[in-house]
């Protein structure tokens, strides 16, 4: 540090506040709802903390964590793919473990206050998992260009059946709200 200028100092200085704010923060989440648990049905609480819990199921202490494990899964991804660059077999297996991990959380405690949400989330896990299956097929340990050639056509049909779903699912719950919308209208204008 004694050679570097002030710009680099202060660089790095920076980088070390962002660092410590990225891993804070979903503690600090996490508690704030923690100690305001009873009270987030309250029109004054859910107006200054509603974004933290929007569409959970807060009458579930456990769906409050849905937002607090998607960051530290961010983070830890984060942090396994920087230090671990040399070791792919143990990224790939971080990366099994953890959404297993996140498909059976979602499944015992279906976080979100509508069934079809929670339903996408865990359809959702589930091709993110089978594309994590894949990744063993990509490595060198596996034999053949061809295999991994196969792994990789077949990680792009889940990744477009994925999409597909995902947009299909968007499409008919707009629609959905356009017809409420048209229904409104209609309703006070005629």
């Amino acid at each position: 540090m004694s050679g570097e200028s002030n710009a680099e100092k202060f660089v790095s200085a920076f980088a070390v506040g962002i660092l410590i704010v990225v891993l804070l923060f979903p503690v600090l989440t996490l508690v704030l709802l923690s100690i305001n648990f009873y009270r987030l049905d309250k029109p004054e609480l859910r107006h200054r903390f509603g974004s933290l819990y929007e569409d959970l199921d807060f009458s579930n202490r456990f769906s409050l964590l849905y937002h607090y494990i998607f960051a530290v899964r961010r983070i830890g991804y984060a942090i396994v793919a920087i230090f671990l660059t040399e070791w792919p077999f143990i990224q790939i297996w971080w990366f099994l473990i953890q959404s297993a991990l996140v498909i059976i959380y979602q499944i015992k405690v279906m976080p979100f206050n509508h069934f079809l949400m929670n339903y996408l989330e865990i359809f959702n896990e589930l091709c993110i998992a089978a594309c994590g299956y894949h990744l063993v097929c990509l490595t060198d340990y596996a034999d053949g260009p061809q295999l991994k050639y196969d792994a990789g056509w077949s990680m792009i049909l889940i990744v477009l059946i994925n999409i597909i779903f995902n947009l299909i699912v968007i499409t008919f719950v707009s629609i959905g709200l356009l017809r409420v919308a048209f229904r409104r209208l209609k309703e006070k204008y005629l």
